[in-house]
């Protein structure tokens, strides 16, 4: 197993996790600490895509990729699926960008219901989303309708609508 591919802020770091091996090799190397190891540190100047080959004593090997967007000014997007498993991984649907001073996330069912708003202008910005629940139950998994206002702090506004998938 791998790492979920994320999106952060140019500047950051990420530590990639792999598991069900003896031995890992990740590439590219640039922008890793190491390429020798299970969770290096990453810290790409650029979106990257990343290789690691797992093999087990067995002689059994496989490969698995994560990407690593990067985010610059006045960039945002919402990921196209979730997993609110309390797996410390991927365990929330929020707005991912920066520079950003206020958004209006609304996320919908299947039959238009409503089942997750959030609005907030910065500096109170939330730093979480939506947990896969409505009304304290667990939302099926499936394909669910989002719409996003944003507004940038240069003014700036957008839209965007879309759906993502909700996996259990």
């Amino acid at each position: 197993f791998v790492s979920p591919d994320t999106a952060m802020y140019f500047g950051s770091s990420y530590q990639l996790i792999a598991g069900g091996g003896m031995n890992y090799t990740w590439s590219p190397a640039i922008g890793l600490d190491t390429i020798g190891g299970p969770n290096p540190i990453a810290n790409p100047q650029e979106t990257t895509t990343y290789t690691v080959s797992i093999s087990d004593l067995g002689g059994c090997s496989t490969t698995r990729q994560v990407t690593i967007t990067i985010l610059h000014n006045n960039n945002f997007f919402v990921p196209n699926s979730f997993s609110p498993n309390n797996d410390g991984h991927n365990d929330y649907l929020f707005v991912r960008g920066n520079n950003l001073y206020g958004i209006r996330f609304t996320v919908f069912d299947r039959w238009g219901e409503k089942v997750f708003e959030i609005k907030n202008t910065f500096p109170n910005l939330p730093d979480h989303g939506w947990d896969g629940n409505f009304k304290g139950q667990k939302c099926n998994p499936g394909v669910y309708v989002y719409w996003v206002e944003v507004e940038a702090l240069n003014g700036k506004k957008w839209t965007l609508k879309g759906d993502v998938t909700l996996l259990r």
